[in-house]
């Protein structure tokens, strides 16, 4: 029988709170300054997060299913989501510049660029959480969601990444955090493996650590890729990139 899919998400809240509580202790006893005891907090949360997954994880989740995203013939497919992911990026972001740029950010960007400055932050951000995240949210919250509601229904991804954008608690995350989340549950739903997801996952908060180290403040990322027709023909590439991933998939010859 598989765990509630509630679950994983207490587990999420309590290694966020645990985080919390060693930035609180770090500040307190003036340990690495306010960015030290930020990146502390990020590294303490989803360490833990990643050891309560590996000590709660469904049997059907195996690290064999892991590596076979990375292998023919789920590998093509792989790549297929992952070169998709920077066109999704790409496309929220210029909807969210055009239409919801009154959303409140609660995460300040001043810390946010400083814990980039920060090797184990940048890690933590581009590496490590992602990885504990979608183990918990796809392979803890998703899988379980799929077990209840039937692994055909598409329900379960859309639950999934709504909860996964409610626990980021920004605002101004929340559109993009839902949106990719999607696209996440769909890549794990069509590979039952947690290769494509992670990597894609990978692939966005790079680009926001990219954009963070590389780009002046208050630079969005349309704006760095030169305007918002520049980031459309990045998006539409990205797609290409996509089709011909699957291009056997959508042959002629493969209909006769």
């Amino acid at each position: 029988m598989s765990r509630p899919f509630w679950l994983y998400i207490i587990v999420f809240i309590v290694c966020q709170l645990a985080g919390g509580a060693v930035a609180i202790a770090a500040n307190l006893l003036g340990s690495g300054g306010t960015t030290g005891a930020l990146v502390m907090s990020l590294v303490t949360a989803n360490v833990l997060s990643v050891a309560a997954f590996l000590m709660l994880r469904p049997r059907e989740l195996t690290w064999q299913s892991f590596a076979d995203g990375w292998r023919q013939p789920l590998l093509r497919h792989t790549l297929a989501f992952v070169a998709a992911a920077p066109a999704v990026i790409v496309a929220v972001n210029i909807v969210q510049e055009v239409f919801l740029s009154w959303l409140p950010d609660w995460v300040g960007e001043h810390d946010f660029r400083a814990i980039m400055h920060n090797p184990l932050g940048l890690f933590t951000v581009c590496v490590l959480g992602p990885v504990a995240e979608e183990l918990l949210f796809r392979g803890g919250v998703q899988g379980a969601l799929q077990q209840r509601l039937g692994a055909a229904s598409p329900w379960a991804v859309v639950w999934a990444s709504a909860i996964f954008a409610l626990v980021h608690a920004n605002p101004a995350q929340m559109p993009a955090a839902l949106l990719l989340g999607l696209l996440l549950g769909a890549a794990y739903r069509h590979t039952c493996s947690l290769a494509a997801p992670m990597a894609m996952h990978i692939v966005n908060n790079s680009l926001a650590a990219l954009l963070a180290l590389l780009a002046p403040p208050q630079t969005t990322l349309t704006a760095a890729l030169g305007g918002t027709t520049t980031a459309l023909l990045v998006a539409a590439g990205c797609l290409i990139c996509t089709f011909l991933c699957l291009r056997d998939k959508f042959s002629i010859y493969n209909k006769v």
